[in-house]
C-alpha cells in the first residue's frame, strides 16, 4: 500500500509576534492525503507583511479550528492579506489590516465567526479564485 506523505499538525500556537516578513501564515496540504492540521492558534501578531498568506485545506480534509486574534498588521504589498480556503470553524477576532484596499478571501469556509476585523472576511467571486491562482502561478 501507497505511504501516505504529511504529518498530522494539531494544537500549537503562535504568541506574540512581532514580524517584517514576506509571507506571515502558509498552510497547505501539498501532496499529504491523509493527514490532519487543526487546532491552531495564531495570537498577538504585530508587524509588517508583504505577501499574501494562505490557509489551504482541500476538498474532503479541510483545516479545522484555526483562530486568529489581536493581529495589528501593515501589509506593504499584496492586497490580499490572507486567502482562507477548505476551512471548517475559522474564528477571527480583534483583527486590523492596514494596506491599500486590503482584504481577507474565503473559499469554501464554514463556520466562520469573525468579530471586530478590519477589513471584514469575505467569499472571493470566482473570478477573484482564478486570478488569485495566477498570480500564485507566477509568484511561486
Amino acid at each position: 500500500s501507497a505511504k501516505s506523505r504529511g504529518v498530522d499538525i494539531d494544537n500549537i500556537r503562535f504568541d506574540n509576534i512581532n514580524v517584517d516578513c514576506k509571507d506571515l501564515i502558509r498552510i497547505q496540504f501539498g501532496y499529504a492525503s491523509e493527514t490532519k492540521i487543526q487546532n491552531l492558534y495564531f495570537s498577538g501578531i504585530s508587524g509588517t507583511v508583504l505577501g499574501t498568506s494562505i490557509l489551504a485545506g482541500k476538498p474532503g480534509n479541510a483545516l479545522k479550528n484555526i483562530h486568529i486574534s489581536d493581529f495589528s498588521i501593515d501589509l506593504s504589498g499584496q492586497e490580499y492579506f490572507m486567502e482562507a480556503i477548505d476551512v471548517e470553524k475559522l474564528i477571527m477576532r480583534d483583527v486590523c489590516i492596514n494596506g491599500k484596499l486590503p482584504k481577507i478571501g474565503l473559499q469554501n469556509v464554514v463556520g466562520l465567526q469573525a468579530n471586530n476585523c478590519q477589513p471584514e472576511p469575505r467569499n472571493m467571486s470566482d473570478e477573484e479564485v482564478r486570478e488569485l491562482d495566477r498570480i500564485r502561478k507566477r509568484l511561486y
